[in-house]
């Protein structure tokens, strides 16, 4: 019988949440943090910084849920690991009296660090094929027949005649300019 666990790969873990989920369960640990400091007499002003920080983290973030999108999701969770380490040394530096305001500050540090870890970055968009142009199209044989294929842009032949061409080209002007017929720049 196979073991559950999260079994780690050359990528990262196995278990992969998807970015709405981050960003989303970011949202709600800032809705705690907001609502926890509007109830709190003592550490108000440390827990709704970090309501604050985690909101702003999630709605700047280029993602399905991000409102802005001036972050990039790699800046994005450098930025959880950051709040998640004021998080769990917040108590200890800001001298948080509250016993529910130390938990909640330190499950939700340890919780951003496990998520960050097990939430697998979004891949980018890929660009659609573009349609053919009417040059690519089949081309109308002028006798009425069956359509005949257009010859294939081949860049390979196309710069092999530009690189034989040039220096007889560039010799012809240098020989064109020497001799008084041509001007610079015409």
């Amino acid at each position: 019988m196979p073991r559950t666990s999260v079994a780690t790969t050359t990528r990262g873990p196995a278990l992969a949440l998807p970015w709405w989920a981050h960003q989303g369960f970011e949202y709600l640990v800032a809705l705690l943090f907001i609502s926890q400091a509007a109830h709190a007499d003592a550490d108000r002003p440390t827990i709704g910084a970090f309501g604050a920080s985690i909101a702003l983290l999630a709605a700047l973030t280029d993602g399905p849920l991000g409102i802005a999108r001036w972050m990039s999701v790699s800046m994005h969770r450098a930025g959880d690991f950051a709040v998640a380490v004021l998080l769990i040394i917040a108590p200890v530096i800001a001298g948080m009296a509250s016993v529910l305001g130390i938990a909640i500050c330190e499950g939700a540090g340890l919780t951003l660090i496990w998520l960050t870890l097990h939430t697998a970055a979004p891949s980018r968009t890929r660009r659609r094929p573009v349609e053919p142009t009417r040059a690519r199209r089949p081309v109308q044989s002028l006798a009425g027949g069956r359509p005949r294929p257009h010859p294939a842009y081949d860049a390979g032949r196309l710069l092999r005649k530009v690189h034989a061409q040039a220096p007889h080209q560039i010799g012809r002007l240098i020989g064109q300019y020497r001799a008084g017929r041509r001007t610079p720049g015409t």
